[in-house]
């Protein structure tokens, strides 16, 4: 992430911090290295990651900081390093079933579905990786 204050790098792509968790994760892991100050003027910033890719993707920005998930998707783009583990709030996605639902039944089945051994399959193709 230090390298990210040369001046190879004009213009950083981030989702929004205060309206994506990505940026909010980019944030935190970019003020954990100590490099926030030093980039803030030579942050583009996207509504989404999505946005942010698409920056990247027409060389709006030089590089951008997006879920790894996320910059699978493009083909065309290089994905070059990955953030440290340690470096950001671990990023968790829950299921839950609300206990007052009329389908209380049925959710409690999905949440069984999403830790069957298909679906952990499916979600660590797709670079997930789930709870236990």
């Amino acid at each position: 992430l230090s390298d990210l204050t040369r001046n190879d790098y004009s213009r950083i792509g981030l989702a929004d911090p205060d309206l994506a968790p990505a940026g909010a994760y980019a944030r935190e892991a970019l003020s954990h290295e100590g490099v926030w100050e030093a980039i803030q003027a030579k942050v583009v910033f996207g509504a989404d990651v999505r946005v942010t890719l698409t920056y990247v993707e027409t060389g709006n920005v030089d590089v951008a900081l997006v879920y790894a998930t996320d910059a699978k998707t493009a083909p065309d783009l290089s994905l070059f390093d990955i953030v440290p583990d340690g470096n950001y709030t671990p990023i968790v996605y829950p299921a839950v079933a609300v206990s007052e639902s009329p389908e209380l039944n049925l959710a409690k089945e999905f949440i069984e579905y999403l830790r069957s051994p298909a679906s952990v399959a499916t979600f660590r193709r797709n670079g997930f990786e789930p709870l236990p």
